[in-house]
């Protein structure tokens, strides 16, 4: 079974907030799946939150399921698509500039499932006008 899950996060002020939405071949409609809300967190964090509460609620859902995570994050995506976690460990879950926003949720990217799952944009810029910053972009 194919479960496309439509993830977001964000942060207002102190506190952040994460969603996720199904959508699977069989039942075209959406359904809210899960949410949460959090206090001091990052912005990041919260995106992140997202796609492993997506990815741990799709097997749950149907183990065998082939599953895409779809994310507005640049960071989430980017996470897996360019492999940016390897770094991350190899540098104590670090920023390339020093302690910053890789912590907490984004540990969890070591999970074994979490990599079984196909990451994708909504962002519809190709990877050479985002990696390029070009307006629109992130």
């Amino acid at each position: 079974m194919d479960i496309f899950l439509y993830t977001d996060g964000g942060r207002r002020g102190r506190v952040g907030a994460w969603s996720v939405v199904a959508q699977t071949a069989c039942k075209p409609e959406l359904k809210v799946v899960e949410g949460g809300v959090v206090r001091d967190v990052t912005h990041q964090e919260m995106e992140v939150t997202a796609a492993l509460k997506a990815v741990e609620w799709g097997f749950a859902e149907s183990p065998k399921a082939r599953l895409t995570i779809i994310s507005d994050s640049y960071y989430v995506v980017g996470c897996f698509e360019h492999e940016w976690h390897v770094k991350w460990e190899q540098r104590g879950w670090r920023t390339s500039s020093g302690p910053g926003e890789v912590s907490g949720a984004v540990e969890a990217v070591t999970q074994p499932r979490v990599f079984d799952a196909m990451y994708t944009s909504v962002c519809p810029c190709s990877r050479a006008q985002r990696a390029s910053g070009q307006q629109g972009c992130r």
